[in-house]
């Protein structure tokens, strides 16, 4: 049976929420949908094949450095450096770009290039003419090479299918120490397993300090190959190991060479396993038939009414980037890497995600989680539980099991609560409660996480909050979006000490959850940085912001003024 829900209001139609599983022969939303939209101005979005929540992402890479490098691809660039394994989506930082694969025709060139170069040496010119992108399945075509690339992915495993010219030059590159943003590589290994097999390890540190991938690359073709292992001195005098393997085999007119990776943060056993089990054959169009059916599957959640295309296509293309993280990051043997960097045996049925950017999501992803998926949702919680566990506290933003420490707020606690509160609650309430109040203490003890990050995942804010009632904004960064965020969040522990018969704490969460009040100044109506001495800071300007660097957090006192989400009609008062 299919419960569907009206709502009236989108696009001048209306939504139906189909919350259970679609019946075979749902229609086709994908074609809704348009990956190239996000791919330009900073929208930091790539338009490769992923299932959804998929632990793998074979996209194409066109640039390297600079802000719009994060998710590897822009779309106003005319190069492509090759197609690698993992990116994030969406985000303002940046990390990933793992095993690079590009198909070559000639003598392959892999020289490091200037450091300030966005092109690799074996990079191709490619139009956007040649280009496809939709649910599961990327195409182009390489001016350079004369090479047709597909992609397309499982979960845990990505199938490449690539068409060559006539040549006895063909090959592929293989380029472990390649990573968007030149990420500083710690262990690099490539194993040639056969003249069809390459499995490899990496361990590099950037956003996330300790992040490790390995990988299992099978090949329809047999080749001869040239490992590449020393270091180059770059232009600026630094000198960066090198390890890439040269693949070289020959080709007939048209030939279609095919490729099976499989990824694990695990090992390399994990990675084979991820790629034999879900992708056993070479059959690339079953794949992308199936990936673009779990992509109607999860986007037919949710049926507008309106006739208007573009409309579709805004609505759907939205829809299908909520499923691109969090990220599975349990692999096919139940086997998963802890936030203590510790392997741990778990199981498929309940997995673990990764890639939690809880500062963003939690305002409206994971609340449409409740109405869509609540059981998808429950299972990112259970993983929130088991990261505090492994790692002494929840995350902020989780990134290939590692603590970045980034954004501000302990926005865990309200996505749980949101959850539990409407009634979904499959997960140990008693521990996520437990988890949720050691969130909001400073206490810096117990917590698995590099001495750098520490500061910013516990940050000296909570223990101004707690001890004098509010955060000084001369010896606190962005003390009053902090502030804001922290009271929300207290209110939903309050909340949720209630519901746990808690209720010392509920008043006491109660109390923090007012903090807000002291931020708001009554002469200009905004909420405003308070000093240690009790003073506004001065100069103030409501419309000002210096990124990262001042009150606020992203936004200005014109924006933050209005975050009391718990209690309007306290912030109508105070009006």
């Amino acid at each position: 049976m299919k419960l569907k829900t009206l709502l009236i209001g989108c696009f001048g139609g209306f939504i139906m929420l189909n919350s259970c599983t679609e019946s075979p022969g749902v229609k086709d939303y994908s074609a809704y949908v348009n990956p190239f939209i996000g791919t330009g101005g900073h929208g930091h979005t790539f338009p490769g094949a992923v299932v959804p929540h998929g632990m793998i992402q074979p996209s194409p890479d066109t640039r390297i450095d600079g802000w719009d490098a994060c998710s590897g691809y822009y779309y106003d660039d005319n190069t492509i450096n090759g197609f690698s394994h993992t990116h994030v989506s969406g985000t303002g930082c940046c990390d990933y770009g793992d095993v690079l694969l590009m198909p070559t025709v000639g003598k392959p060139q892999y020289l490091t290039t200037d450091p300030e170069s966005q092109k690799l040496a074996y990079a191709s010119a490619f139009s956007h003419k040649n280009e496809t992108a939709e649910p599961g399945y990327y195409s182009v075509f390489l001016d350079t090479y004369q090479v047709k690339a597909e992609l397309t992915a499982t979960k845990r495993g990505a199938i490449h299918r690539y068409t060559f010219p006539a040549s006895t030059e063909s090959g592929f590159i293989i380029d472990l120490d390649y990573s968007l943003q030149r990420q500083t590589n710690h262990e690099m290994e490539i194993v040639v397993i056969s003249d069809t097999e390459i499995c490899g390890h990496k361990k590099t540190t950037y956003w996330a300090f300790d992040q490790y991938i390995n990988f299992c690359a099978k090949f329809s073709k047999p080749f001869t190959y040239t490992l590449i292992t020393d270091s180059v001195t770059m232009d600026n005098g630094k000198r960066l190991p090198v390890c890439k393997a040269l693949l070289h085999f020959n080709t007939k007119k048209d030939e279609e060479v095919l490729v099976k990776v499989g990824v694990s943060a695990v090992d390399i056993a994990g990675a084979r396993k991820n790629v034999e089990s879900e992708i056993p054959g070479w059959d690339f169009d079953k794949v992308r038939k199936d990936a673009r059916t779990a992509w109607n599957n999860y986007l037919s959640k949710i049926d507008i009414t309106t006739s208007d295309k573009e409309d579709k296509t805004i609505f759907y293309t939205a829809l299908y980037h909520t499923a691109i993280s969090p990220n599975l990051f349990t692999d096919a043997d139940g086997r998963y890497l802890g936030m203590d960097l510790e392997v741990h045996q778990g199981d498929t049925i309940n997995p673990l995600y990764t890639v939690f950017s809880l500062w963003d999501t939690f305002r409206a992803l994971h609340p449409l989680m409740t109405i869509i998926d609540p059981n998808l949702n429950n299972q990112f919680i259970n993983s929130l539980i088991r990261k505090h566990q492994e790692g002494g506290i929840y995350p902020m933003w989780d990134l290939a099991s590692n603590y970045t420490g980034t954004m501000i707020g302990y926005h865990a606690v309200p996505v749980i609560v949101d959850a539990y509160m409407k009634g979904y609650r499959n997960f140990d309430a008693h521990e996520a409660y437990k988890a949720s109040l050691r969130a909001a203490e400073y206490d810096t003890t117990g917590i698995k996480c590099p001495d750098l990050v520490l500061p910013h995942l516990m940050p000296k804010a909570k223990y101004y909050k707690n001890a004098i009632g509010y955060i000084p904004c001369d010896r606190e960064n962005e003390s009053v979006a902090k502030a804001l965020e922290y009271a929300y969040d207290d209110w939903c522990i309050s909340i949720f000490a209630e519901a746990m018969n808690d209720f010392e704490n509920k008043a006491k969460y109660e109390r923090f959850a007012k903090a807000y009040e002291f931020y708001f100044d009554k002469s200009t109506r905004f909420m405003r940085g308070l000093d240690s001495n009790g003073e506004w800071r001065t100069p103030f300007n409501p419309r000002a912001s210096t990124h990262r660097s001042d009150d606020y957090c992203e936004g200005t006192a014109w924006q933050w003024t209005w975050f009391v989400p718990h209690d309007v009609e306290g912030l109508v008062n105070l009006m």
